[in-house]
């Protein structure tokens, strides 16, 4: 017995048929391996989107504030700086022209950021720099859950700050 064609085949017409009979039995097993690897990354393609659409379904399109940030600028000592620059958060900004010293209140959503970027007015001195920091102090600061991400405090004629608020918990 052939291994290849099964019985030994007498003729080479016999053998051409044997060969072509065994060639059609590894296609239809290559044809039902093929479909079954597309069913399965269907399934878990449409998995995926479900999960995702039902995540986003459920996040309100308006989520209420999760704290308050405070955003304090001052200067060296009793030094009055006058000062402009945009406070608040990403979808929240607020530019303002100021002195120091300078607090600024900004309610955030989770997983927002809470920004400033000030500037020295053109009339000032370069000698004092300004400074900046946010603070945030909350339920949630108070529970240790808040970490800060990003540069919370900055100094210098110009001085950016952004704190990455936590996600959800």
């Amino acid at each position: 017995m052939d291994s290849a064609t099964g019985p030994l085949a007498n003729t080479p017409e016999e053998q051409a048929r044997a060969n072509a009979a065994k060639a059609l039995e590894q296609a239809k097993s290559n044809a039902r391996l093929t479909k079954l690897f597309t069913a399965v990354t269907l399934l878990v393609g449409i998995c995926l989107v479900g999960v995702v659409g039902l995540y986003l379904y459920q996040q309100p399109p308006n989520p209420p504030p999760a704290g308050t940030a405070t955003i304090k600028v001052w200067g060296e000592g009793e030094a009055v700086i006058r000062f402009s620059g945009t406070f608040g958060t990403l979808n929240d900004e607020h530019s303002i022209e100021a002195q120091t010293p300078f607090a600024f209140e900004a309610p955030y959503r989770y997983a927002d950021y809470v920004v400033a970027a000030i500037e020295k007015d053109e009339n000032e001195e370069d000698r004092e720099p300004l400074k900046v920091a946010i603070r945030v102090s909350d339920e949630a600061a108070d529970k240790g859950q808040v970490v800060d991400k990003g540069q919370v405090e900055a100094a210098g004629s110009r001085a950016s700050v952004m704190w990455k608020a936590p996600r959800a918990p």
